[in-house]
C-alpha cells in the first residue's frame, strides 16, 4: 500500500489505485485538509450531489476519505458533534450510531450513518471519527461510500486502521550560539514567567483594558526614540525602520490551548497566496518546554514602506490558558533577528498563573 504523510502529524496508508491529494487551502478549507479517493478503471467515478440527490454512474462504487482539522472550542466542540450523533431520534430510513473508541492509541469519537439519498436509488454510508491529536487539536477523519459492497467497506476499514500519529515532541526554540545572555537584566512577570533582555532595551508592564492584566512590552533603543509617534495599542502602525519589540500578554480566545484553533488564528488560509502581500507560515513548536504554535508573518507593512517581520508564539500554560509572545521588527537586520530570538529563548515559566 501507499503512504500519505499529513502536515498535521500523522500518516495513513491506502490501496494501490486510490489517489491521495492535499486540498487547496485557498478554497477556504482548513490547512492540512486532504482526500483519499477510489479511482475507477475507466477514469470515471465523479459524483455530484444536488439537494441531497446523488448522481453516480450506474454500477460504479464511489468512495473517499476526508481528513481535516476541527476547531474544538466551547463555541463548537467536537464532542457536541458526537453527542448529536448519539441522541438523534431514530428514523426508519436511517442508521445513526455514536460511540467512543480509540484509534491509533488516541481517544476518538465515532459517528456511523447509513441512509438512502432523496431518490431512494443510492445508499450513502458515512463513517466519521473525531480523533484527539497529540497537539491538542481534533482530526476529523470521515469515510464516504456510495452504493458500497463488502469489499469496499473492508478496504475503507483497513485504510482507517493504518493511521499512525507522530508523537515526537516539537522542537524547542533555542538561543543563537553567538549571543551571550548571561549578563542580561531579568524581568519577572506576575503571569508566572521570567524573561531576559539586552542592556539598552526597555521592559515595561502596562495594563490594557481589553486584555488581562500583566501585558509586557520590551523595546529596543530605536523604538524608544520614536515611541511617541506610534499608537501603543497598535504596534504595527507607524513603524520606523530599525524598530524591534517583544509583546507578551494572555489572550482570552481560545480559553484553552488548541493547536487547530491557533493555526486558524494565524490566518494561513485566510487569503489566496496570490492576493496576500504577507508570507504566512504556522508550525507546532515548544517554548520553555511548553506546547506552542508559531505564527510567522513577513512582508511589506500595510501602513508604510517598511518591511515587516513578525513571529508570534501562542503558548499553552500548565493552567490551560494561552499566552501571546510576539516579536516584531521593521527593516530588521541579522543582528536584530538574533537578539529577538535570544530574548525569546530566555523565557522560563516558573509557576502556572
Amino acid at each position: 500500500w501507499l503512504t500519505y504523510t499529513s502536515p498535521l502529524g500523522f500518516t495513513i496508508k491506502y490501496p494501490p489505485g486510490w489517489v491521495a491529494e492535499d486540498e487547496d487551502p485557498t478554497h477556504g478549507l482548513p490547512l492540512g485538509t486532504a482526500r483519499i479517493t477510489k479511482q475507477h478503471p475507466d477514469g470515471t467515478g465523479e459524483i455530484v450531489i444536488e439537494g441531497g440527490t446523488v448522481r453516480l454512474p450506474p454500477g460504479l462504487i464511489h468512495a473517499w476519505i476526508e481528513l481535516y482539522p476541527v476547531a474544538s472550542t466551547p463555541l463548537y466542540p467536537a464532542e457536541a458533534r458526537l453527542q448529536g450523533c448519539k441522541t438523534e431520534a431514530p428514523q426508519p430510513d436511517r442508521i445513526r450510531e455514536g460511540s467512543t473508541t480509540t484509534l491509533a492509541g488516541r481517544p476518538a469519537g465515532r459517528c456511523f450513518t447509513q441512509e438512502l439519498d432523496r431518490t431512494g436509488e443510492h445508499l450513502i454510508t458515512v463513517d466519521a471519527y473525531y480523533i484527539a491529536l497529540p497537539s491538542g487539536g481534533v482530526l476529523n477523519m470521515a469515510a464516504y461510500v456510495f452504493d458500497g459492497d463488502n469489499a469496499t467497506f473492508k478496504l475503507i476499514q483497513a485504510t482507517l486502521s493504518t493511521v499512525s500519529f507522530d508523537n515526537e515532541a516539537p522542537t524547542d526554540i533555542g538561543a543563537p550560539p553567538d549571543v551571550d545572555t548571561s549578563g542580561w537584566p531579568t524581568y519577572t512577570s506576575p503571569l508566572g514567567f521570567t524573561i531576559k533582555y539586552p542592556p539598552g532595551w526597555l521592559a515595561e508592564s502596562r495594563d490594557v483594558p481589553q486584555l488581562a492584566p500583566g501585558r509586557l512590552r520590551i523595546v529596543n533603543e530605536r523604538a524608544q526614540e520614536v515611541r511617541a509617534l506610534r499608537d501603543p495599542d497598535h504596534p504595527g502602525e507607524g513603524f520606523k525602520g530599525g524598530e524591534a519589540l517583544i509583546d507578551i500578554y494572555p489572550i482570552p480566545y481560545p480559553p484553552r490551548f488548541d493547536a487547530a484553533v491557533l493555526f486558524q488564528l494565524c490566518g494561513v488560509e485566510d487569503k489566496p497566496a496570490q492576493e496576500s502581500r504577507l508570507s504566512i507560515q504556522a508550525s507546532e513548536v515548544t517554548i520553555a518546554g511548553l506546547p506552542a504554535v508559531l505564527c510567522q508573518q513577513e512582508g511589506p507593512s500595510p501602513f508604510d514602506e517598511h518591511w515587516f517581520t513578525g513571529e508570534v508564539y501562542w503558548v499553552g500554560l500548565p493552567s490551560g490558558r494561552v499566552v501571546h509572545i510576539g516579536s516584531i521588527a521593521a527593516d530588521g537586520d541579522e543582528e536584530t533577528f538574533q537578539l529577538l530570538q535570544a530574548i525569546l529563548a530566555t523565557v522560563s515559566f516558573e509557576a502556572a498563573p
